[in-house]
């Protein structure tokens, strides 16, 4: 299992090197977003797309916000994505702003691979919160992600999960 676990990230990275970049979300979307994503992972033991789950996280230094998440099934990693931005209208934001951006982009790409539910686990008690509407969105950044994610949740695709950080 580790031989063809090595063997499918050397491939990763080879495929890495020559990957498309998929279009940002309109709604962090600037010329200065960099993003790293690597191609999908097929194993033929994964059972149907019926629920996916998500684990995302944000950062903040030196005025960039980076974003990354993991999508898996069993604990099976098929998928993997990250990124960094430093929009000024997001980045006054620190660490919120790459939280946000990396649930939005889980939520799309569990949406734009046909899976029929996800759960995003998270450590920014606040993104359920916003995402759900049961927080107040004082800002643009809060705003923007509870615009991007309200259809995902209100049609019951996606749930939220708050797990403590750094544990």
């Amino acid at each position: 299992l580790l031989k063809q676990i090595n063997n499918k990230q050397e491939s990763a990275a080879r495929a890495l090197a020559s990957a498309v970049v998929p279009p940002a979300i309109p709604v962090i979307n600037n010329k200065l977003e960099v993003i790293n994503s690597a191609p999908e992972i097929k194993i033929n033991s994964i059972p149907n797309k019926d629920m996916i789950q998500l684990h995302v996280d944000g950062a903040f230094r030196d005025g960039v916000y980076a974003w990354a998440f993991v999508a898996h099934i069993n604990n099976i990693i098929i998928h993997e994505a990250s990124g960094t931005g430093n929009n000024p209208e997001f980045a006054q934001f620190n660490n919120i702003a790459g939280e946000l951006a990396a649930a939005m982009r889980a939520v799309k790409w569990a949406k734009d691979n046909q899976y029929n539910n996800c759960v995003v686990y998270h450590d920014l008690q606040g993104t359920g919160y916003w995402a759900r509407g049961e927080w107040k969105r004082n800002n643009i950044c809060t705003q923007k992600f509870n615009s991007f994610i309200a259809p995902y949740v209100n049609s019951n695709f996606v749930t939220f999960n708050w797990v403590k950080g750094h544990n």
